[in-house]
């Protein structure tokens, strides 16, 4: 994950879209086909991301508060982009898929009890230039989260990695799963690790609002993100199937 591992380059906004669109209201999602059942075929699913069941997110950070600009070294913080009534967040940590395969399901620790759904998302990279995120391939279904539980969302997401795109000089992508919190008044489930202070190893990236409550079908074009921040350690993980 070298080259994922560098937080935000810029790039020219450009499509990145495969398969037939998908409505963002449709639970089905997008136009991704499943190698066998849940990805039966490519061996017994794998744990990314943390330990949910000694995992307690206390973070009060909603949608409606905006994105932080971490102005400090610790809470509180400054907020822009307030009053949204929902969001998108994408995160580099180790619940990220390291290669291709499919995510079968992933789950949310939540503290309170919200609507909340995951989506397949696609940031591209070109060597010299960074990267630029993200558009949303696929969206799964929504479900609701059960207050002080872990709640599991099936999805079957088939996750391409290091995929060069033809004539383009270099440019190539892979997918991510990125949280759409569709309750502004929500908490977006998970803990600071600096209490509220900066933390590289953890950059995310923020959309308000979310692109469901935008009306936006997938695959999307590359859309930079509206907001981002470090240090906030989601409280999600899920199950992977890698690729041979």
């Amino acid at each position: 994950m070298t080259w994922l591992t560098r937080f935000v380059g810029t790039l020219a906004l450009v499509a990145c879209t495969q398969g037939p669109p998908s409505d963002p209201a449709d639970p089905g999602g997008g136009g991704a086909v499943d190698p066998g059942p849940d990805g039966a075929d490519l061996g017994a699913p794998v744990t990314l991301g943390p330990d949910l069941a000694t995992m307690a997110p206390d973070s009060p950070f909603t949608c409606a508060d905006g994105y932080p600009i971490q102005a400090n070294p610790t809470f509180p913080q400054l907020f822009y982009g307030q009053g949204a009534g929902s969001c998108l967040i994408t995160t580099f940590f180790d619940a990220q898929p390291p290669a291709a395969g499919v995510i079968v399901s992933a789950s949310v620790a939540s503290a309170v009890s919200g609507s909340m759904r995951f989506v397949r998302m696609r940031i591209l990279e070109k060597a010299g230039f960074g990267t630029a995120c993200c558009s949303v391939e696929e969206y799964g279904p929504t479900f609701q989260t059960q207050a002080g539980a872990v709640t599991t969302s099936k999805l079957g997401f088939v996750m391409e990695f290091g995929t060069d795109i033809q004539d383009t000089g270099g440019l190539r992508y892979n997918d991510w799963l990125g949280l759409e919190i569709l309750d502004g008044d929500v908490p977006i489930p998970g803990v600071w690790t600096q209490n509220g202070g900066a933390d590289l190893a953890l950059p995310s990236f923020m959309w308000l609002p979310s692109f469901t409550e935008r009306g936006l079908a997938a695959p999307t074009q590359n859309l930079r993100s509206e907001g981002s921040y470090s240090g906030f350690l989601p409280a999600w993980s899920v199950k992977f199937r890698p690729a041979p």
